[in-house]
């Protein structure tokens, strides 16, 4: 009898009522065997069991098995369990999937003990990535989520769109320019930022519905924007500003400058005449700060239009990302006002000490109270669009059209023809074709021989 026939043997023997508490189900093996045997064998070969998306024979399997998150009947959080014991009560008829992707998670359909233990659940915001884990006598979960950062483009489709229908049709309504200004005024955030809050808010909020979290940490970063352009700043320097002290904004420049044009690099004399160049555009976003500024020659302002060369002109440093984290930070602590903040110094201490690379997902292992556990496989997620707009051009030269029919299939949806599982990578032909990867090549399969598809919503998983 091989290795792999006695361990199947073995575990055959275990009590299906067992209780629903994350434990490593193995058995004594001897000097010839390994234990990476027992973890084959404990590993989840199951394509709809494994949260992970990896089917049989395709690509490399995880390590360390991932966890199934368990409900009660009264849909309150359990603790999770092994994949191999999730397989068991669904075959059993004592549970049911209640969710595959992307935290699979099944629910009980009877009343069983609902022995816990404590679990933290650790963030790491960020401007692009957020990072997340679940650990408490080991880590039942950890991964990060790479954030969209197209909210601005969108907004401009967007403009785009409702300015070509008002010119076209509503022609007559009367404009609307105080919109955003009133927006300020109640306290409302920026579109853009108030996505990633959004986000942010429901990583936790689902997981903490699925999982019992027992504390929640949040690393949080707190950045002084005057102190980082102005080390010695400090005082009254906070109230005076940049242009204390000069008559307007070209003086503060001639002096910054010291009277040389960007562009060329010679001096301005007082005969030739100067101009003050945005670096970013204010159609682009940009604004009249002085940091946004530039003193150039007359003749050196038409040049760098005319030839757009924008290469020897210094960039404005942008502080979108510190300002948003800012944001995050205030909002975040007052919608969990019992969570316990940590800060990135004390996360990059405990990471070197445990000898962890940098990654939002070991930073967030980290911040949950990671030290010794094993650590699960890292979970790629991705934040998408649940349906985007875009333009179709028209056959035969006609103006490009709207398509507001959403198709059955997303890019990003899995898909399956018949036992094969596959990852879709979009549509085309109206639809009536699905774009797949097999072994590295972009191959076209026909909606009509999907057999089932499986929707992501906002969260997908990276590929």
């Amino acid at each position: 009898m091989t290795i792999s026939q006695q361990l199947q043997l073995e575990f055959a023997n275990v009590p299906t009522g067992a209780p629903q508490v994350c434990s490593f189900t193995t058995v004594q093996l001897t000097s010839r065997q390994s234990d990476s045997a027992a973890r084959k064998i404990l590993g989840c070969n199951n394509a709809e069991v494994d949260q992970r998306g990896f089917c049989p024979g395709r690509g490399i399997r995880p390590k360390v098995p991932a966890n199934v998150f368990v409900l009660s009947y009264k849909n309150k959080p359990l603790m999770p369990c092994s994949p191999r014991k999730a397989r068991t009560l669904l075959k059993a008829g004592k549970a049911v999937v209640v969710s595959s992707r992307p935290f699979f998670t099944i629910k009980l359909t009877s009343n069983t003990g609902g022995a816990k233990q404590p679990i933290a659940l650790g963030i790491d915001t960020g401007y692009e990535y957020i990072g997340f884990a679940l650990v408490g006598l080991v880590c039942y979960l950890m991964g990060q989520i790479k954030l969209d950062n197209h909210t601005s483009a969108r907004l401009k489709k967007k403009a785009m769109y409702r300015r070509s229908r008002r010119n076209r049709h509503h022609w007559y309504r009367k404009p609307r320019f105080d919109n955003r200004a009133n927006a300020r005024k109640e306290g409302r955030l920026m579109p853009s930022v108030q996505r990633r809050l959004n986000r942010h808010q429901r990583i936790i909020d689902k997981l903490m519905l699925i999982c019992p979290v027992t504390s929640l940490v949040i690393e949080c970063a707190s950045f002084d924007i005057q102190k980082i352009n102005n080390p010695e700043i400090k005082g009254r320097g906070y109230q005076e500003g940049d242009l204390m002290g000069y008559r307007n904004v070209k003086s503060y420049l001639f002096a910054r400058e010291s009277c040389t044009c960007q562009y060329c690099g010679k001096k301005i004399t007082q005969r030739q005449k100067s101009h003050v160049h945005h670096i970013i555009p204010r159609k682009n976003g940009g604004t009249d700060a002085s940091s946004n500024l530039a003193l150039l020659h007359e003749s050196c302002h038409e040049k760098l239009h005319k030839n757009n060369d924008l290469t020897k002109i210094k960039k404005n440093k942008q502080y979108k990302a510190e300002t948003c984290m800012n944001v995050l930070r205030k909002r975040l602590l007052e919608r969990f006002p019992n969570a316990v903040e940590t800060f990135g110094y004390v996360t990059s201490v405990r990471r070197n000490e445990l000898g962890l690379e940098k990654s939002h997902a070991n930073d967030a292992f980290v911040i949950a109270g990671g030290t010794n556990q094993d650590k699960s496989t890292v979970l790629h997620l991705v934040e998408r669009a649940k349906n985007n707009r875009s333009l179709q051009i028209q056959k035969k030269g006609m103006q490009p059209s709207i398509r507001r029919r959403r198709y059955p299939i997303q890019s990003g949806d899995l898909v399956w023809d018949g036992k094969e599982k596959y990852i879709s990578k979009g549509t085309k032909d109206l639809g009536r074709y699905v774009y797949v990867m097999i072994d590295g090549k972009k191959i076209q399969i026909p909606a009509k021989k999907i057999t089932k598809v499986y929707h992501f919503g906002t969260i997908g998983i990276e590929t």
